[in-house]
């Protein structure tokens, strides 16, 4: 019974440490896709004052009309990737385990201890799968995020 319980023990920690780790990839995520929105929005910023000076000047020759057609080709570059950005740090639909009134009744039931750990094992795996894709997904939109700025 109690070699039983030291294993249950030891599945809940590592099943908690790995969803541990993916939080903590999913913070990391965020934090990048924050640093980088808040200096784009910035640099956009800048980038539309540059274009309002361009289209306010008299055009005289096909080499300022070439430069208006790169700042709105820049531009779109630009706002796609803020909007990638944008999305990376408003994805927040991370799965969390309840603690409350029914969680509580429902361990109450349970005679043995190692039910108790094996059970929570499961219901953290079953998280962990979906924090995962979302983990992904951020990284995903990140990564063409980046790949936008590039391109800029």
């Amino acid at each position: 019974m109690k070699d039983n319980l030291m294993k249950e023990k030891e599945l809940f920690s590592l099943a908690y440490k790995i969803y541990e780790d993916d939080h903590k990839r999913y913070n990391n995520i965020d934090e990048k896709a924050a640093r980088i929105f808040t200096i784009f929005t910035f640099s956009l910023g800048i980038y539309l004052l540059f274009g309002k000076w361009l289209l306010d000047r008299e055009i005289n020759n096909y080499i300022e009309y070439s430069y208006i057609i790169i700042f709105f080709v820049l531009l779109i570059f630009i706002v796609i990737a803020w909007f990638l950005l944008y999305s990376v740090i408003s994805l927040r639909d991370r799965r969390i385990m309840p603690f409350n009134e029914e969680m509580i009744k429902y361990w109450e039931g349970k005679e043995k201890t190692e039910d108790i750990f094996l059970e929570l094992s499961r219901q953290i795996e079953t998280g962990i799968k979906e924090n995962i894709k979302i983990t992904n997904l951020k990284a995903k939109r990140l990564k063409y995020g980046y790949k936008s700025i590039y391109y800029t």
